[in-house]
């Protein structure tokens, strides 16, 4: 489906992000028709408070330690947590772009390398291979 599509899209991942293989997958498929933003873990919230108080999976995030299945966890959660707007501020430029006309996305400091369509270094070595295939389907 998504070599398909021909609507530009926006993936959001950030350093050490447990679904990061999979976003960088998406975004290489994606090419030119997508764009990567990387936040910074430094930039995050890493005490995903709202996920804590407001969902079940706060009680996982204790096993977000490197070699748990969970590895990134927290960092994943803290994307969607947006303490800050760190998540939500290229979103919205993405978005104002895309439908009303608004300035480019550019890159920020929150972002890896400061620039848009840049991955986090590494591997990431979470036991979840799906992770990396989702986005073929």
């Amino acid at each position: 489906a998504i070599r398909q599509s021909a609507v530009p899209a926006f993936v959001l991942s950030s350093e050490n992000d447990m679904l990061r293989s999979g976003v960088s997958r998406a975004a290489d498929i994606l090419g030119e028709r997508g764009t990567l933003v990387t936040i910074k873990e430094s930039a995050l919230d890493l005490s995903t408070p709202i996920t804590r108080a407001t969902t079940s999976w706060g009680a996982f995030l204790v096993a977000d330690c490197y070699g748990s299945p969970l590895y990134g966890a927290s960092r994943h959660f803290a994307l969607a947590d947006d303490v800050d707007a760190v998540s939500s501020a290229p979103v919205a430029a993405f978005l104002k772009q895309q439908f009303c006309g608004g300035a480019p996305l550019q890159g920020s400091d929150t972002m890896v390398e400061g620039r848009l369509n840049s991955k986090a270094a590494g591997s990431l070595c979470a036991p979840f291979p799906l992770f990396v295939s989702c986005f073929e389907s």
